[in-house]
């Protein structure tokens, strides 16, 4: 038997999560009739579905998926990226080894100037560094969803119930491209979220990417 745990998960909580609505909360919400208004309703697992009731279903749901591997395949660089990698004299098929809080170490044989953005901060600072150094690996070089996230999830939640399979969810999955970029052209790509209907990576890159000078080299060919 094939084990398909993670999809069996993702299916479970598609299968029995039901909607709450609180009335009562929609007439005094701050957010009614404005971009972030959900019209006050929530997903959740009820009780005679999962046994205990499970709040918080598109949060879970989103994280889950987050964390799905996305296979080599289907993982770009962008041209400033590798650019800067190899400035930093690192060997460019090592980009991959190294993640979030990792501290990536150089023995740089001049000085370069790097651009990190500290925590959530929404500005840089500019840091040389020479000789023996190292900095976070999240300050300087972030991983992007081509297809979102959030664009994933919707067309999951919109999938009615009794054509709900595996193998749909697995295809929608397989909708994921991640491309590691440097954090200063990801404060410049808009939109985040909603960019193309189909989630088609090539689309997005083509209208979104390429219109903020972000250039993906393996996807220009």
């Amino acid at each position: 038997m094939i084990n398909n745990a993670t999809i069996d998960i993702i299916y479970i909580i598609l299968k029995n999560c039901e909607t709450y609505k609180n009335d009562r909360n929609c007439s005094e919400c701050t957010k009614k009739d404005t971009a972030e208004c959900k019209g006050c309703q929530w997903l959740y697992i009820p009780e005679e579905n999962g046994g205990k009731t499970l709040w918080g279903v598109e949060y879970l749901l989103g994280q889950i998926i987050r964390q799905v591997n996305i296979p080599t395949e289907r993982r770009h660089l962008s041209k400033k990226a590798i650019e800067k990698w190899e400035e930093l004299e690192l060997e460019k098929d090592k980009i991959w080894d190294y993640n979030y809080q990792d501290k990536v170490k150089c023995n740089l044989s001049k000085e370069v100037t790097i651009e990190e953005f500290i925590g959530s901060s929404s500005k840089s600072q500019s840091n040389r560094l020479s000789g023996d150094c190292d900095f976070k690996f999240r300050n300087v070089f972030h991983d992007e969803h081509i297809v979102p996230i959030n664009d994933v999830l919707n067309k999951l939640l919109r999938i009615p119930k009794d054509q709900l399979t595996h193998e749909e969810i697995s295809r929608y999955l397989d909708k994921l491209h991640l491309c590691r970029i440097l954090k200063s052209e990801d404060r410049n790509i808009r939109p985040k979220y909603n960019r193309d209907e189909d989630l088609d990576f090539r689309k997005i890159y083509e209208n979104i990417y390429k219109k903020h000078e972000v250039i993906i080299p393996d996807l220009e060919n």
